[in-house]
């Protein structure tokens, strides 16, 4: 099973396996609305739903669909 790692204070978005919605965020300098309405329109990596809710990115997908633009 994957160990799961976030970004914290110490570390910079992108040095983690999962990056939060707060780390996507910074990392793609998009807005939370933004963000939904690339996922609506399937255009944003889908992320992973961690039981109670929380929503997680495998930080390489970001960071692989970052290079494509």
């Amino acid at each position: 099973m994957e160990a799961l790692m976030t970004t914290t204070a110490n570390s910079t978005p992108g040095s983690a396996a999962f990056s939060t919605f707060r780390d996507v965020c910074r990392l793609t300098t998009l807005s939370r609305r933004t963000v939904y309405r690339y996922l609506a329109r399937k255009i944003f990596p889908e992320p992973r739903r961690l039981p109670g809710g929380k929503l997680i990115w495998r930080t390489q997908e970001v960071q692989d669909w970052m290079d494509r633009l």
